[in-house]
């Protein structure tokens, strides 16, 4: 699998796991899940694509940036739904449920955000290889 191949699956991931967010945190009380679903929806909008880019291009710098803003906003969204599951008195049946499985997929979100971020910033922090290419002459008789 190449690099391009393996960003798009990952933006493919990250867009099913928004959905699922989404779907998930119609409860008043997991707000902050919903804030982070928002903000991953407008990250998978606005991060391009590396195979269509240069290799230096500040769009992978933009991406990389947005990548690891939308991944603190998930970690920050399941560390909240984490403390809501545990220090919650008012937590009955139904919202438990639905706020454990909202934490477990901003988890898997975190992390498909973590990984697209880290490739990215290996690709960016690999070193240049410079190519020179040699141009002939143009005076006459410089042909052999």
């Amino acid at each position: 699998m190449s690099h391009v191949e393996a960003i798009q699956s990952l933006r493919v991931s990250q867009g099913i796991f928004t959905v699922v967010n989404l779907a998930l945190a119609s409860y008043p009380q997991v707000a902050i899940s919903l804030f982070a679903a928002c903000v991953s929806t407008i990250g998978v909008c606005c991060a391009p694509v590396q195979g269509t880019t240069l290799w230096r291009s500040p769009k992978l710098f933009f991406a990389f940036g947005i990548d690891w803003l939308v991944a603190f906003v998930n970690l920050a969204a399941l560390i909240a739904l984490a403390v809501l599951t545990t220090k919650s008195k008012y937590c009955d049946a139904s919202t438990c449920t639905i706020v454990k499985v909202n934490a477990a997929f901003t988890g898997f979100n975190f992390v498909n955000w973590a990984a697209t971020a880290t490739f990215l910033g290996m690709q960016l922090s690999k070193p240049v290889k410079c190519v020179y290419q040699v141009v002939p002459t143009t005076e006459k008789g410089s042909f052999v």
